[in-house]
């Protein structure tokens, strides 16, 4: 799906841009722009960290991916494929995506209470694990 929108946009699918999107669409995590990189020229070692870039800021500029910056971890991306948010553990820097209707229901009756139609939000919650490190594995 993502090769065939950004095709639609006027994106030309060179190799090194296929090997980017590919490890976008493959991360179950959110990597930062050294770790698509480096997975990418897995694929085809000719990718750049400029090429990376430029990817990452079309398919954001496009809304078909999100920058995240989680505080003190390195700026993270991933494609925006639905609506969720995300839980930060500031010990292990592991983030746990999640949704939640009662979360996005309380968040529209405070943009209503303020006389406002809610049209977007990002959530990101940071936290400490109740469990010990060692169970984290």
């Amino acid at each position: 799906m993502i090769f065939e929108r950004c095709a639609e946009l006027g994106m030309r699918l060179t190799r090194q841009r296929r090997a980017v999107l590919q490890v976008l669409g493959d991360a179950n995590d959110h990597p930062t722009i050294e770790t698509i990189q480096s997975r990418a020229q897995e694929h085809d070692p000719s990718v750049s960290i400029a090429t990376v870039y430029r990817i990452l800021q079309f398919l954001c500029r496009h809304n078909l991916a999100l920058k995240h910056d989680f505080g003190s971890l390195s700026t993270r991306y991933e494609l925006n494929r639905w609506d969720h948010h995300h839980l930060v553990d500031v010990e292990t820097g592991q983030i746990v995506e999640f949704a939640s209707d009662s979360l996005d229901r309380a968040v529209r009756a405070v943009a209503g209470e303020f006389g406002y139609d809610l049209v977007d939000y990002r959530f990101d919650l940071f936290g400490r694990s109740k469990k010990p490190l060692a169970d984290h594995a």
